[in-house]
């Protein structure tokens, strides 16, 4: 009998998430729960800076940090990384987790918040480097 493969474009559906989840928890029956929060920034009603979060199994993660270019080095970036981290603690991460380019301004930016670069990942997004930073918890 022959097995088809299929790619499929999009979102994962509920089948495939079951399937999954049900095989992960046969391989390793740790909790593996898993959020996702968005963290923004507004003045006066316009959005000026936003970060994008997810944990899963005690790793939160930041996967975006953005402020508008008009409000950088006011203070913006460091208060969503400051809300993320508190929201990872929260969520009880024992470790946080972000990339980001290496050697690149916002590696610097990150470093004097107390993360530090864990790995670097060669010719990574779009064939960068980036490095893979981290920071425990409740750390200056």
């Amino acid at each position: 009998m022959a097995t088809e493969i299929t790619v499929h474009d999009g979102a994962i559906d509920d089948e495939v998430r079951t399937f999954l989840d049900a095989e992960w928890l046969a391989v390793d029956p740790a909790s593996w729960t898993s959020e996702r929060c968005i963290i923004t920034a507004e003045r006066e009603g316009r959005l000026i800076g936003a970060a994008k979060c997810s944990i899963g199994a005690g790793v939160a993660h930041l996967g975006e940090l953005m402020v508008t270019a008009t409000e950088r080095n006011n203070g913006i970036g460091g208060r969503l990384l400051h809300a993320f981290e508190e929201w990872g603690t929260a969520h009880g991460a024992h470790k946080l987790t972000l990339d980001t380019q290496h050697h690149g301004p916002a590696q610097r930016f990150y470093e004097r918040h107390g993360w530090r670069v864990a790995c670097v990942m060669e010719h990574h997004y779009l064939g960068r480097d980036y490095a893979g930073m981290v920071k425990k918890p409740g750390r200056p």
